[in-house]
C-alpha cells in the first residue's frame, strides 16, 4: 500500500488457527472493508496466541500479501499488527522515599521515584535480568501512576510538598521481548514496515465497547483457540487486562480424546457443533462414528465447564468483583454452553453473558459472508485502532552500543530509552549524599549530603538531555553520574554560646563545655554524629576543685595560704561554682 495513503490501512490478525488479511478504508467517520484474506494453518504453527514455527507463518503472511496486492492492484508496504493478550503484563509497584521534613520535593525527586517503581516491576517479572549490564525479558510499553503518598495521605501532586516519607504507585505495563520479536520477525520478513502494533484486548476492545459503553462495568472475554483474552471497562475507560491459556483447542483436544480423533478431525466436529444434529466422522482406526449433537456436547461438557470457571475466576481476579455483564467474541466463544456456564460461575442472569460478532461494530460496511460471527471482530479491530492512531509505534535506538526498541506513547524520549535499558536512576541524576538527622535537647537538626554530579548525554554526538527526542536509529552515548558525598558532622560544631557556662578565674573569663551525651553515652565535642541519634547538652556541674583544670595558679606556693573566694566570699574546694561566677584563686601573705 502507497506510504502516502493515510486513510487506508492493511492489518493482520496472526492466531493460533488462522490468519486473517484485512484492507481497511477510512471514509469520513466511517470505514469499509475492501478487502480481506483467511488462510488456516496446515500444521500446529502457534500455541497459546505464540508464534512457534515462524517459517510456517511466514509462508501464510506471504501467500495473504501476494493474493491481495494482485486482487487489489497495489503494493502492501506496512501492515498493522496485534500481539496476543497473553503477552500482556500488567504489574503494581511501589515505591517510597524517606524525606527531610524541612524539604521541599522536587519534580525530579518523584520522577527518580516513579523510575524506582518501574524498575521493581521489571524486577518482579523476572528476577535473573537485575543486572543493567543484561538485557531486560521484557519491553516497557508504558506506566501510569496509581497514586501518591505523602505520609500515609493520599495527595495529588507531590511537588513542592513536604514530608517525612513519600510513595508511589505505578501501574507498569510489559510486553515479553519473545512475543515482540517473533511478531517483528514476521512482519519485516515479509517486507513490511511496521504500521502499528497493539494489543488483541484493545483492539477487540476498541470496537466492541466503544467510549459511551465504558461506564458499564462490562468483561469483554475473547475466546480464541489458545487463549481467551479478557478487558474490563468501568468508570469510563478500560481499568484491567487478563488472560487464561485455555480455550477452543482444549475444547477440541477433549473431543479427541473422547473419540480418539486427530486434531483436525475434532477441530471439524466442533465447528459442526453449531448447526448439524446429526455428526458423522472417522477416528483414527479408521471407524465411522454417527453421533448427535447433544451426545457430542455432554461429552465435552467437563471441558467447557473448566474453561468457564477459568475464564470466570479471572474476570473476578482482575475486576475485583462481579461485572454487570460479559460480552464473548472469538471463534471460541461459539462453543455450546460455554456462555451459560460462565453466567453461573459469575451467578449472573444468562441474559446478561452474550455473544457478539462482527455485526456489533458500527460504521464498518463490506462485511461479507465469511467475515461474520464474533472470530472477525478482532481483526476488524486492529485495523479500525491502526487507523485512528490506537497502536503503539516501534522505533530502534543504541544505548552505549546496545539496541532498545521503543514503544511510542507520544514521543519517546531520552529518558523513555534509558528506562527500557534498564539504567537506575541513581545513575542517570546521580544521587545525593546521604543526610544525617537527629536530635539535638529534643530539637530535630539535617544535615543534608552534597548533591551528585548529575549523568551526562549524548544523542548522535550532540548534547543532550533526558527530555530530548528521539527518532529511528538514534545513537545515544550515556556517562553515569556520581553520588554525591555523605553529610558528616562533630558534635562540637553545634556547641553555641548558651550551652557553655562561663567563669571569670582571676579577671579571665574561662568557657566550660558541657557534659555532652550521645544516645546516653557521655562523649567529647569531638565525636562525629551518628545518624538517628539523640544528642543532650548539659551545663556543667562544679565545684571549686574542678577550676584547677581550666587554670595554673602564678606565684610560688611557699608557706602562704591558698585564697579561694567566690564572688568575694571565702570559698572552699566544696563550693558550687555557677555560671557567670568571679573567682579568685592565689597565694596569700606567708603565715608568721
Amino acid at each position: 500500500m502507497d506510504k502516502n495513503t493515510p486513510e487506508e490501512v492493511f492489518a493482520l490478525d496472526i492466531g493460533t488457527r488462522s490468519v486473517v488479511g484485512i484492507i481497511l478504508a477510512k471514509e469520513g467517520k466511517n470505514y469499509r472493508i475492501l478487502d480481506h484474506e483467511i488462510i488456516e494453518h496446515e500444521n500446529r504453527a502457534m500455541y497459546d496466541g505464540q508464534i512457534h514455527n515462524v517459517n510456517q507463518v511466514i509462508e501464510i503472511v506471504s501467500t495473504i500479501k501476494s493474493n491481495l496486492e494482485e486482487r487489489n492492484n497495489k503494493t502492501l508496504n506496512r501492515v498493522a499488527v496485534a500481539a496476543a493478550g497473553r503477552a500482556l503484563y500488567t504489574i503494581k509497584s511501589i515505591a517510597e522515599r524517606n524525606l527531610s521534613p524541612f524539604h521541599e520535593i522536587t519534580e525530579e525527586e518523584v520522577k527518580v521515584m516513579e523510575w524506582d517503581a518501574v524498575r521493581k516491576a521489571l524486577q518482579k517479572l523476572d528476577k535473573d535480568f537485575r543486572d543493567i549490564n543484561k538485557q531486560w525479558n521484557y519491553h516497557c510499553v508504558g506506566y501510569s501512576v496509581v497514586k501518591y503518598m505523602l505520609g500515609d495521605q493520599i495527595i495529588g501532586n507531590l511537588i513542592g510538598q513536604k514530608g517525612t516519607k513519600m510513595s508511589v504507585e505505578v501501574l507498569a505495563t510489559f510486553l515479553p521481548k519473545v512475543v515482540v520479536d517473533s511478531l517483528l520477525t514476521v512482519v519485516y520478513k515479509c517486507g513490511f514496515e511496521l504500521d502499528s502494533l497493539t494489543l488483541e484486548p484493545i483492539a477487540a476492545s476498541y470496537v466492541v465497547i466503544p467510549p459511551n459503553m465504558r461506564q458499564l462495568n462490562v468483561a469483554l472475554v475473547d475466546i480464541g483457540a489458545g487463549t481467551s483474552d479478557i478487558a474490563i471497562t468501568r468508570e469510563g475507560s478500560i481499568i484491567a487486562y487478563g488472560m487464561v491459556p485455555i480455550a477452543g483447542d482444549e475444547i477440541t483436544e477433549k473431543l479427541c480424546e473422547e473419540f480418539l480423533l486427530d486434531y483436525d478431525t475434532g477441530e471439524n466436529v466442533k465447528r459442526r457443533l453449531g448447526f448439524e444434529e446429526t455428526i458423522t466422522f472417522t477416528d483414527i482406526l479408521g471407524t465411522t462414528h454417527i453421533k448427535e449433537r447433544d451426545e457430542i456436547i455432554q461429552a465435552i461438557d467437563e471441558a467447557v465447564d473448566i474453561l468457564a470457571l477459568n475464564v470466570s475466576t479471572k474476570i473476578i481476579d482482575i475486576n475485583g468483583k462481579l461485572p454487570h455483564a460479559v460480552i464473548c467474541i472469538g471463534g471460541g466463544s461459539l462453543t455450546p454452553r460455554l456462555p451459560e456456564k460462565i453466567a453461573h460461575h459469575l451467578n449472573l442472569p444468562k441474559e446478561r453473558v452474550g455473544i457478539r460478532g462482527s455485526e456489533i461494530i458500527k460504521r464498518v460496511s463490506g462485511i461479507t459472508e465469511d467475515m461474520t460471527g464474533p472470530f472477525a471482530v478482532t481483526p476488524i479491530g486492529i485495523a479500525v485502532n491502526a487507523l485512528e492512531k490506537g497502536g503503539l509505534n516501534l522505533i530502534k535506538v543504541e544505548v552505549n552500543g546496545t539496541e532498545v526498541q521503543l514503544f511510542e506513547f507520544g514521543n519517546p524520549t531520552v529518558s523513555d530509552a534509558l528506562i527500557q535499558r534498564g539504567i537506575s536512576p541513581a545513575d542517570i541524576y546521580g544521587a545525593p549524599g546521604m543526610a544525617l538527622t537527629f536530635e539535638i535537647n529534643g530539637k530535630v537538626k539535617i544535615i543534608k549530603g552534597e548533591l551528585g554530579e548529575s549523568s551526562k548525554v549524548e544523542v548522535n554526538g550532540k548534547e543532550a538531555t533526558l527530555k530530548t527526542p528521539l527518532h529511528n536509529n538514534d545513537k545515544i552515548v550515556f556517562t553515569p553520574g556520581k553520588k554525591g558525598a555523605d553529610a558528616a558532622a562533630y558534635i562540637g560544631d553545634f556547641l553555641s554560646e548558651e550551652v557553655f557556662k562561663t567563669i571569670i578565674v582571676n579577671g579571665k573569663a574561662i568557657k566550660v563545655e558541657p557534659d555532652i551525651f550521645m544516645n546516653g553515652r557521655k562523649v567529647s565535642s569531638d565525636q562525629p554524629v551518628q545518624d538517628g541519634c539523640k544528642i543532650v547538652f548539659k551545663e556543667k556541674e562544679m565545684i571549686l576543685s574542678d577550676v584547677f583544670n581550666y587554670i595554673s595558679i602564678e606565684g610560688k606556693k611557699g608557706s602562704g595560704k591558698l585564697i579561694t573566694r567566690i564572688n568575694g566570699e571565702d570559698a572552699d574546694f566544696t563550693t558550687p561554682v555557677k555560671d557567670g561566677d568571679k573567682i579568685d584563686i592565689y597565694w596569700g601573705e606567708p603565715l608568721l
